[in-house]
């Protein structure tokens, strides 16, 4: 029985307003149904983020419907742009239910606190995880897609971006995808940072194909925008991201939190893994977690969350034994919201991390061998990679031309399908951001334990003997 009615289904969104689901796209709301899909309910999209920006409360479920949105947007209009008989319109329709479960699934496999756990614990990658979810016969995700005679293979390809036909990668991974186009106007919209804000529309309209090669008769289109028309854009989505990531993703204070989690994380591994045990009425799945070094079966994946998650820190927070110290102190603090952490800027530079790292080796542990002393960020992004980035990136690679044209946004002209050139050979300003890396290192230390961190620090970083609580 199809449960789609001949108008489609509808779903009301605070960014795309109405996401529509085609009568012919009913393995889409099944796939939306599956118990995989619906734990991203549980996960938020920014992780901690709603600590600084109270508003950012947005789930991944909601991200991923919207990067569903904006794929299917990217075919339509393509295929208005060239006419349903070209051979680029003819390519998507073959492969367009496959693209559009990959943009759907694409999360499927996130952590709790979205990438906090995997640099942690040792779990497996969230991509990764979700290319075995997608495979895992067992998992209902599988099941609908065999059930609608769709192979799991190719939508694991096109998320491990090894898919053959490159536009189809490209619409959900690349540095022009539905993926960025989705996060960027949502997490502005929630955090209440308008500097993530762009054209959508106007991207949508400029949008096209070229060629990667010379050849006429190459296959290898990629999505590209059109010359005449899609500069601006280009520019637009670019600094979009650039400013979110130094306004929201990078932010201080929730850098501070993320560094606390870190923190009572590791200690919670140590506790599960070093000869103890957890607390009592530790939750059971959070206990298999930690004390297997992340590793989880499909079964108690569906059921990890983040309200499993907090469920821990709320009994963490009252354990009495003094062999829970840390993870105690660090969830009292996280649960009220604390500011446990002060940060001090530091240069990054190898010599000052090497020094760094061997005066801590002398700050004192707890009884417990946990520390919640410090905790050491460095965060890198490059906003735009393209020429002179892969150039650097593939200078011993036998392909490098093919990565580089591959890698760049690039412009063509719509009219013609012709080779396609990056964005940055005509943008002064992409091309002063091509490999432009933006650095910020800091260290975060327990307000509590200044005097410990200046006096063992203090040689390595003057500043911190002048920094007051």
């Amino acid at each position: 029985m199809n449960r789609i009615k001949t108008g489609g289904k509808v779903f009301r969104d605070p960014v795309h307003q109405l996401i529509r689901i085609a009568p012919d796209d009913e393995y889409i709301l099944e796939l939306i149904d599956t118990p995989e899909f619906q734990r991203l309910r549980r996960i938020r999209q920014l992780g901690v983020s709603w600590l600084t920006y109270h508003g950012a409360e947005h789930s991944r479920f909601s991200h991923s419907l919207g990067v569903f949105n904006f794929a299917q947007r990217i075919i339509q209009s393509l295929q208005q742009k060239y006419g349903r008989a070209s051979e680029i319109a003819t390519s998507l329709g073959e492969h367009e239910r496959v693209l559009k479960a990959a943009a759907l699934l694409h999360d499927v496999g996130h952590a709790p606190f979205s990438h906090m756990l995997e640099k942690v614990s040792g779990g497996m990658h969230h991509e990764a995880r979700t290319v075995d979810i997608i495979l895992d016969e067992q998992s209902q995700i599988h099941k609908v897609l065999k059930g609608h005679e769709l192979n799991p293979k190719d939508v694991a390809s096109v998320i491990r971006k090894d898919f053959p036909v490159k536009l189809v990668v490209d619409i959900v991974s690349s540095q022009l995808d539905a993926d960025r186009m989705d996060y960027l106007l949502r997490d502005s919209l929630h955090t209440g940072v308008g500097y993530g804000e762009y054209d959508s529309e106007w991207l949508l309209h400029a949008l096209c194909a070229g060629r990667l090669s010379n050849d006429p008769k190459s296959p290898k289109f990629k999505l590209c925008l059109d010359r005449s028309r899609g500069l601006h854009a280009a520019e637009r989505f670019i600094l979009a991201r650039l400013h979110m990531y130094q306004q929201v993703y990078m932010h201080r204070a929730t850098r501070g939190f993320e560094v606390m989690l870190r923190n009572l994380f590791k200690a919670a591994a140590h506790c599960a893994t070093d000869g103890h045990t957890l607390p009592d009425d530790t939750p059971p799945l959070i206990v298999r977690y930690f004390s297997s070094g992340g590793k989880l079966n499909h079964a108690d994946f569906l059921q990890f969350d983040e309200s499993q998650m907090i469920a821990a820190l709320h009994v963490w927070a009252v354990a009495e034994d003094q062999r829970y110290a840390t993870i105690q102190m660090l969830s009292q603090s996280f649960l009220n919201r604390q500011r446990l952490y002060v940060a001090v800027d530091i240069d990054g530079k190898p010599e000052t991390m090497l020094k760094l790292g061997q005066a801590v080796m002398s700050l004192p542990k707890e009884a417990d061998g946990c520390t919640d002393i410090y905790g050491l960020d460095t965060i890198e992004d490059t906003p735009y990679k393209g020429m002179l980035y892969q150039v650097g990136k593939s200078a011993t690679d036998s392909d490098a031309d093919e990565d580089i044209i591959n890698n760049s946004i690039l412009l063509a002209d719509s009219g013609s399908v012709d080779r396609a050139l990056p964005v940055e050979s005509v943008s002064h300003m992409l091309k002063a951001l091509d490999a432009e890396k933006f650095q910020t290192s800091r260290l975060y230390f327990n307000r509590n334990r200044r005097d410990d961190i200046a006096k063992t620090l203090g040689s390595v970083l003057p500043s911190l003997k002048e920094l007051k609580n």
